[in-house]
């Protein structure tokens, strides 16, 4: 007791932190279902769509711009953006799809989406 009186007086910020540490217990976490939980197939997304809602809506809006593609021969980032409504997630998503079809989706630089005309 005399040892935690001396340290009392020299450190006592570390001596609060071991008094309170003697007095809290730690449970172990219990596993849980619940939806806060981290999961990637239930997480909300912009306006509480789910992962598979807002790649379903990037694959109809493919769909959508590829008609528009083959029409004007390229889009802006912008059409592609109001197409996503201003989801960015969706709209990622298109672009992905968009360059998985074999569409030149270009860059900072050059912010539109043309056909790939190759080499």
């Amino acid at each position: 007791m005399k040892l935690l009186e001396v340290l009392k007086n020299t450190l006592p910020e570390y001596i609060l932190l071991l008094d309170i540490s003697c007095y809290v217990s730690c449970k172990p976490m219990e596993k849980t279902n619940h939806i806060n939980s981290c999961d990637s197939r239930v997480h909300a997304y912009k306006n509480g769509k789910t992962m598979e809602q807002c790649k379903e809506e990037a694959r109809e809006n493919t769909r959508a711009l590829s008609k528009e593609l083959l029409e004007y021969g390229e889009v802006s980032w912008t059409r592609v953006l109001d197409t996503a409504g201003h989801d960015e997630l969706v709209y990622k998503l298109t672009l992905k799809y968009l360059r998985q079809q074999g569409y030149d989706i270009g860059n900072s630089k050059i912010p539109r989406v043309k056909l790939n005309r190759g080499p």
